[in-house]
């Protein structure tokens, strides 16, 4: 606060809940001068403000979850989203301005997704070839506090990662169809997989059992063999071609 707006906190007031009442803290605000105030036990109403605040970010962030179909596991990022985009679009009606503007002095950049809608990731990691895929499919988590760039989850990689280099599908139809769709991926938020394991062709060997409980609107990828092509059907052998010795056993259709 004292270095960002020149402003000196004076007084600080919170519950009793250990992450605001222990001794390192009481260190620092004897070091700077800053004074607690706390509410008595299960007492809400001296704490209503902060309470209210949190209540309506939870809602939120509970509302965003639920829509997206995403699993609790995401509930971290959910969070953050909601309080990013509070922070943002709320306006404080005593000051007529949103918290954003009354600490930065100036009106906030506007650039919202939809959270977790579907995006394509550019693949700027692997390697590849000229005609290879260069698209991960993925789904939109935040946005990044200490870089320009958007929080998404890939597919294909099973991991959370920054790019800005992505393409959002936002539109109702793409997240209607996305929301009705049976496939589905597990999430594992402890399991990175190296480098190099995708370089090869995906296939639906490279893609985790269907989970509709998880991830219900998730399409997996599907690999279509040329045997599954109408087109390819077709086409005959060279044996089976019709073999002509000259022009005159070419008869006119």
């Amino acid at each position: 606060m004292d270095n960002l707006n020149e402003v000196r906190v004076n007084k600080l007031r919170s519950d009793n809940g250990t992450e605001f009442r222990n001794h390192k803290l009481e260190e620092f605000y004897d070091e700077k001068g800053i004074s607690q105030n706390f509410s008595s036990p299960y007492t809400l109403v001296q704490n209503g403000m902060a309470k209210r605040r949190n209540k309506t970010m939870i809602k939120a962030a509970r509302t965003m979850l639920n829509i997206a179909k995403l699993p609790n596991q995401f509930w971290g990022e959910d969070v953050n989203t909601a309080c990013y985009t509070q922070t943002k679009s709320i306006i404080v009606k005593i000051h007529m301005k949103t918290s954003y503007g009354m600490f930065r002095k100036r009106s906030p950049n506007i650039y919202f997704h939809v959270f977790g809608c579907p995006v394509y990731i550019h693949n700027h990691i692997n390697h590849l070839g000229k005609f290879d895929e260069k698209v991960d499919d993925g789904f939109f988590l935040g946005y990044s506090p200490v870089a320009i760039v958007f929080r998404v989850f890939n597919i294909r990689r099973q991991e959370m990662e920054g790019s800005v280099h992505v393409t959002f599908s936002e539109d109702d139809e793409a997240i209607s169809q996305s929301s009705s769709e049976s496939y589905a991926i597990n999430f594992n938020e402890n399991k990175s997989f190296p480098d190099d394991e995708f370089l090869e062709t995906r296939s639906k060997s490279t893609h985790c059992p269907i989970n509709i409980e998880y991830f219900p609107y998730i399409p997996a990828y599907e690999h279509h063999t040329p045997t599954d092509s109408p087109i390819l059907q077709n086409f005959i052998s060279p044996e089976e071609a019709p073999k002509f010795t000259n022009v005159a056993d070419v008869k006119p259709t």
